[in-house]
């Protein structure tokens, strides 16, 4: 199998290295089936697009996507091109979600309870289609729907203003169900940073919280099921700050007076320019939960 190379390829190279060896991976069965095509694709993401890279010429059916650009930056951190391509070939292998056609997608009785909500940065958003959150000005709601998942995430669409149109249905409907829908699919997990990381809990240190779901991805919208805020404030012992370090979660830390808002900023500011890739980045400032107003909201620096 044609796995090495004698220099660092491009990531257009890199495209053209998967699209000429994936191949070499496949199960049997799956080159012999008539739907059969190896197609370089450009996927929109709710933030952000990406190229991606499909197996099936599957006209109306949901099929695995790889994305190779996330596999092109494993390449560029050294991590070798057999366990890339395996790790490729074990989602393109895999079976398409069963039962879902997307025609189904134009009937809202059909869908509704697959749908579910992220929460993206609102200037940093693809859809034409969005949600307020809890009054923010910076983070909004994206609905999407559910066609099937796997360790490796979730496959899904999003809900844009097109789709939403041909339904008929109210908008305020359709987050309502969402919303009830993602906490049931997405169940919340509020873990102590130390358990996180696998390491003893410091009971002498400030007590910080992960806010996400049991996925463990896209689990920022967790912070806004109901109760969410007042597990965290309980846990707290009062008022907390908010760090949204991603789309996938929250750092919270209680509000006891051993903080200084620009320092959390900072710290926020820190780790999106060089831990968070832009599309996950879910925003530039902290949050701040008072138990006794019942409010969330962005701590202004003065």
């Amino acid at each position: 199998m044609g796995t090495t190379v004698s220099e660092r390829m491009t990531r257009d190279e890199f495209y053209q290295f998967a699209i000429d060896n994936i191949p070499d991976y496949l199960d049997d069965a799956i080159k012999e089936s008539e739907d059969y095509e190896v197609i370089l694709d450009d996927v929109k993401k709710t933030s952000g697009s990406y190229k991606g890279l499909r197996i099936f010429n599957r006209p109306g059916l949901a099929v695995p996507v790889v994305n190779l650009d996330r596999e092109y930056d494993s390449y560029e951190r050294g991590e070798c091109l057999k366990q890339i391509l395996e790790r490729m070939a074990k989602l393109a292998n895999s079976p398409a979600p069963k039962g879902f056609n997307t025609s189904d997608l134009m009937h809202y009785d059909l869908v509704k309870d697959k749908l579910y909500v992220v929460v993206v940065d609102k200037n940093n958003c693809n859809c034409n289609l969005t949600y307020d959150c809890e009054g923010l000005d910076d983070i909004v709601f994206v609905v999407k729907v559910l066609f099937g998942e796997d360790k490796s995430g979730v496959m899904s669409c999003r809900v844009d203003k097109e789709l939403f149109l041909k339904w008929g249905v109210d908008k305020e409907r359709v987050i309502e169900d969402a919303l009830e829908n993602t906490q049931k699919m997405f169940p919340l997990k509020i873990q102590h940073i130390c358990e996180a990381l696998g390491i003893p809990v410091n009971d002498e240190a400030p007590l910080t919280l992960i806010v996400g779901n049991e996925k463990g991805f896209f689990g920022a919208a967790s912070m806004f099921y109901d109760g969410t805020m007042s597990k965290v404030a309980s846990r707290m012992g009062g008022d907390f700050f908010a760090i949204p370090s991603s789309v996938h979660e929250w750092i919270c830390l209680p509000d006891n007076g051993c903080f200084e808002h620009s320092d959390l900023t900072d710290m926020l500011n820190t780790v999106n320019s060089e831990f968070v890739s832009a599309d996950e980045i879910l925003d530039n400032a902290v949050y701040h939960y008072s138990v006794n107003d019942g409010v969330f909201e962005k701590v202004c620096l003065e």
